[in-house]
């Protein structure tokens, strides 16, 4: 992923998450920046997760992103392994 662009970014797992209730959460940097989102961003095509970042999203990492997919459906949680996801500069920080 760069910095001050709007990826999507694709968690390929080995569980299908239909019908799961989720959260994935991503924690960056010394001062652990973390974003958690809901199913309300999150896009969910079996076992594949799908989440689309803005630009102010993105610029609050640098170097990597650890991510995690936490699920919940009919009482049991789920937790996927931490993904790291590396995080690579730009130049021009302005959000257009």
């Amino acid at each position: 992923m760069r910095r001050g662009t709007t990826p999507t970014l694709q968690f390929e797992t080995e569980w299908d998450w239909t019908g799961y209730e989720l959260l994935l959460t991503m924690v960056c940097g010394a001062e652990n920046t973390e974003l958690t989102f809901d199913d309300s961003r999150l896009t969910v095509d079996g076992s594949t997760v799908y989440l689309s970042l803005t630009q102010e999203e993105t610029l609050q990492f640098e170097k990597s992103v650890q991510c995690q997919l936490k699920g919940k459906k009919d009482g049991i949680v789920l937790a996927t392994d931490i993904i790291r996801v590396k995080v690579l500069p730009i130049l021009n920080e302005e959000v257009m």
